[in-house]
């Protein structure tokens, strides 16, 4: 995939609705077998791990998620937190469940160091789809960003 299609479709997930990243990227991968864009990560370990790495917003298909995805997975820095219950996503038109979004906060373990300390807010979105029956439910998106930095003195 040229860099050219890999910006189009990065800076349609950016500004994409809900709905439009179940029905264009998450269905077709489970349904139909498409393949996820080769320049997005395929993370199975993305709960594990400090999201301080990433310089922009990273989209991440996520295979297999487990139960406790979220809960109480981390690394050494912290670890992703729920921060409400799922979000129903329906089709606009129609009303029918397509599937849920969960928003989760990275949370920093405290640290007893001195001085300027840099504050990061990271955020993720999880999508999956309504199905239970699917084999391959397991499979979620994931939109990890950024939300603010800011300097504090500890």
């Amino acid at each position: 995939m040229a860099s050219a299609e890999y910006l189009r479709i990065r800076n349609e997930l950016m500004g994409a609705g809900d709905e439009l990243i179940l029905s264009r990227y998450l269905k077709p991968m489970i349904d139909e077998g498409a393949s996820w864009p080769q320049h997005f990560d395929e993370d199975s370990d993305v709960f594990n791990k400090n999201p301080s790495a990433i310089s922009n917003t990273l989209f991440v298909i996520v295979k297999p998620r487990t139960e406790t995805c979220g809960k109480t997975d981390g690394c050494e820095y912290g670890s992703w937190r729920t921060m409400a219950g799922d979000k129903l996503i329906k089709n606009e038109e129609t009303g029918k469940l397509l599937g849920f979004k969960k928003i989760l906060k990275f949370c920093l373990k405290k640290t007893k160091t001195r001085g300027r300390e840099y504050k990061r807010s990271w955020v993720m979105e999880e999508y999956r789809l309504a199905s239970k029956w699917n084999p391959k439910q397991d499979h979620v998106i994931c939109k990890i960003r950024l939300l603010w930095v800011h300097t504090c003195r500890t």
